[in-house]
């Protein structure tokens, strides 16, 4: 939260991001254990599995009205800029995540190196 307030986002859109930072992996109730804590890299059929977490979690909180604000940062938050993330490898200017102006062409810059995927915790 520290980036947002440097950022100087509005009170709202920083309490949307602490929500949906305490919840962003909550899809992953549906990815089974073995997958998850699997010590060594991951069958494509396993990746497969592992990256519908987002929309898992995407179904689970639209049903709370309450939660309903940090659904799409939920549903993106393994999208880069650079379109190689996913669910949707969304790219550029249809990337969700946006700086203090959203929709005013400032964002948040996320495309750049990734650690590879942890499989035994959180990832």
């Amino acid at each position: 939260m520290a980036l947002a307030r440097q950022l100087d986002l509005p009170a709202a859109e920083i309490d949307r991001l602490r929500v949906a930072a305490l919840l962003h992996d909550l899809g992953k109730v549906a990815v089974p254990a073995d997958i998850l804590e699997k010590p060594g890299a991951l069958t494509s059929g396993e990746w497969r599995t592992v990256v519908q977490h987002p929309r898992i979690g995407q179904v689970i909180l639209e049903q709370a009205a309450a939660l309903k604000d940090a659904v799409p940062i939920i549903l993106h938050h393994h999208e880069r800029y650079a379109g190689h993330g996913y669910p949707y490898g969304l790219a550029g200017p249809r990337h969700p995540a946006r700086g203090p102006d959203r929709g005013r062409g400032r964002r948040l810059r996320c495309d750049g190196p990734r650690p590879p995927l942890q499989t035994g915790g959180h990832a």
